[in-house]
């Protein structure tokens, strides 16, 4: 399994009748220094995010299920089909939103189809557009962990091309 980390962030409406400067920003919680951080320019009414660093009391886990057969008329094609499974597993006192992202393959290769084939929860498109570094294929996910407990996400997608090519630059089971 592919580990990851969870991320805070603090989300925060400008409360103030003027911009806030982008700067060096200290965050404390209970009145200890949590973390030094840094903001980006915020207009009147705009939101303000900031990075809280990584939540060590929630950890998430990616695995993935890789199977092969044969397709098309004549088993001329290779479908490779993938399935994906997030957990989620929470040791906090309460319960929280988490946003998952993630992605699967592209191509502009007119001789290898993708298809994503199912997601539960049922995903949103996700572009990262906000941040100026656009991907294509993205997913997101708001899912609700409880305090204490688990919370899952599976999709799955299956890349199908003929038997005669092969992936490259990198191995077919992800």
């Amino acid at each position: 399994p592919r580990v990851a980390e969870v991320f805070r962030e603090a989300e925060i409406q400008n409360p103030f009748e003027a911009p806030l400067l982008a700067g060096p920003v200290d965050i404390f919680i209970d009145g200890a220094l949590l973390t030094q951080s840094a903001v980006a320019p915020v207009d009147r009414g705009g939101l303000l995010r900031v990075g809280l660093g990584v939540e060590d009391r929630l950890r998430v886990a990616r695995n993935a299920r890789v199977e092969e057969e044969s397709a098309g008329l004549l088993g001329g094609s290779l479908a490779v089909g993938h399935e994906v499974t997030i957990d989620l597993s929470s040791s906090l006192g309460r319960a929280v939103t988490v946003d998952v992202l993630d992605r699967y393959p592209v191509t502009d290769d007119k001789d290898l189809e993708i298809k994503l084939l199912a997601a539960q929860p049922k995903a949103q498109g996700y572009t990262q557009a906000e941040i100026g570094k656009p991907i294509r294929r993205g997913l997101r996910w708001s899912v609700e962990v409880p305090a204490g407990g688990k919370a899952q996400i599976t999709f799955s997608y299956r890349l199908t091309f003929s038997a005669k090519s092969e992936v490259v630059g990198g191995n077919r089971r992800e």
